[in-house]
């Protein structure tokens, strides 16, 4: 089987998997983690807890905010479980790839979706800019 963890700081990770539910409707087998957000929580044993609850032979596929920062960094630490895939650099296209894509092959999904949310990364007025331009010599 498998599952999805969106994890950012703060309420981030909600903010997404609410605008991919908005989008969407319900999606299955996902869970949100937010850190900082409880004073008193101690980040590694609630990310230890989170993946605990997951069966070893299941899938669990974590996305994270940022690249390098805690939450990720948390969540690398536990990259000797096997099954275990954290991807890191989250937005929104690529949160709807990934649960839109969620029944192909592991390696195909994760290749896509990096591929896609890359990808829909750009500077607006600059393609706006090559677009107008185009039309105005055509």
């Amino acid at each position: 089987m498998r599952h999805f963890i969106v994890a950012s700081h703060g309420r981030l990770a909600e903010g997404m998997l609410d605008a991919v539910r908005l989008i969407l409707g319900e999606v299955e087998d996902v869970r949100c983690y937010g850190a900082y957000i409880d004073p008193g929580e101690v980040m590694e044993d609630s990310v230890s807890r989170l993946l605990a609850a997951y069966p070893l032979e299941d899938e669990v596929i974590v996305v994270t905010d940022v690249m390098g920062g805690s939450v990720c960094n948390q969540f690398v630490r536990h990259l000797d479980r096997k099954n275990l895939h954290i991807l890191a650099g989250m937005n929104l296209g690529f949160l709807l790839g990934l649960f839109l894509g969620r029944d192909l092959p592991l390696p195909e999904l994760i290749e896509e979706v990096v591929n896609s949310g890359k990808n829909s990364i750009c500077y607006c007025n600059r393609i706006v800019e090559e677009v107008m331009e185009e039309e105005f010599n055509e």
